[in-house]
């Protein structure tokens, strides 16, 4: 705009209507903030639902059932077995869970037994800090043991344990047998413990 035609549009007519698009500019910007804070909170609220009713325990929790974890299981198989034996409601948000808030490498092989339905949060540490049931024996097989040795001890610790047909079946499995501290229910066959050291 020439100089000569700026002096027909008064100063403050000028001003105003800038001041009146910046607040149209203004009003739009406070509408969608508004809007997305709006849908985020009901996305918020949905999700937050969601989760706390995939926390609770299921339905079929297994009391006093023994649930095992064998050594070497990924993740993923860990939290499938957990649903399929009714621990958890929602096998996603235990695996996320663990990958998440957890190191998955932490997970013990063992047996797990359960006293009460616990949320799947709970299961997750429970799994990841390893809070074995009480009654479970701590039994470790140390790296370099022989099978005969291991079966010994084995059946110092386990009644129905018997030593010559662990070492009968175990030992062409020699160096294959997990070296790794177990926690297993006194009831532990030694059929069960190869199983759970393979």
């Amino acid at each position: 705009m020439s100089e000569e035609n700026s002096y027909l549009i008064p100063d403050d007519f000028k001003e105003e209507e800038i001041t009146l698009e910046q607040k149209s500019n203004l009003k739009r910007y406070v509408t969608i903030i508004a809007t997305v804070v709006a849908g985020l909170c009901v996305i918020a609220l949905g999700l937050y639902w969601f989760i706390t009713n995939l926390n609770q325990p299921a339905e079929n929790f297994p009391v006093y059932f023994p649930v095992t974890i064998e050594q070497g299981t990924e993740v993923r198989k860990i939290t499938q077995l957990l649903k399929e034996a009714g621990v958890v409601k929602s096998d996603a948000l235990l695996y996320y869970t663990l990958v998440l808030f957890y190191e998955p490498k932490d997970i013990k092989a063992s047996t797990y037994v359960f006293e009460q339905p616990l949320t799947t949060f709970a299961v997750a540490k429970r799994l990841a800090e390893g809070d074995f049931d009480g009654d479970l024996i701590r039994f470790t097989h140390y790296e370099g043991e022989r099978v005969s040795q291991l079966a010994v001890r084995a059946a110092e610790v386990l009644p129905q344990f018997k030593v010559d047909d662990f070492i009968a079946s175990a030992e062409p499995l020699e160096g294959k047998l997990f070296p790794e501290t177990y926690f297993i229910p006194p009831t532990y066959t030694s059929q069960d413990l190869q199983t759970l050291m393979l």
